[in-house]
């Protein structure tokens, strides 16, 4: 796989992911199923507007760089649903 094409799969899956967990965990800890259902989403706005528009359009909602853990550092359990479309990897986490 050339390198272009790695580190354009890395951004989309780490954009991605950090979006859609960040979303999640702003408006409350969500589900298993909840985070199955929002990567399914970015699979398939991926699909109709390919990998480009994606990154550009998952990257372009709220800044969350400063989002604190309301808990203060307490470690938590955390699973994450991957699915991977074409080069392309998607993955929201949740906290258990």
């Amino acid at each position: 796989m050339p390198i272009r094409s790695t580190l354009k799969t890395l951004f989309v899956a780490g954009t991605t992911s950090v979006l859609m967990a960040g979303l999640a965990f702003a408006a409350a800890q969500g589900t298993a199923a909840e985070a199955e259902v929002m990567a399914k989403k970015a699979v398939a706005f991926i699909k109709a507007n390919g990998p480009e528009k994606a990154a550009e359009e998952f990257t372009n909602g709220k800044d969350l760089i400063d989002l604190k853990d309301p808990d203060h550092g307490k470690l938590q359990e955390k699973a994450m649903y991957v699915e991977r479309v074409g080069d392309t990897y998607v993955g929201v986490g949740i906290c258990k």
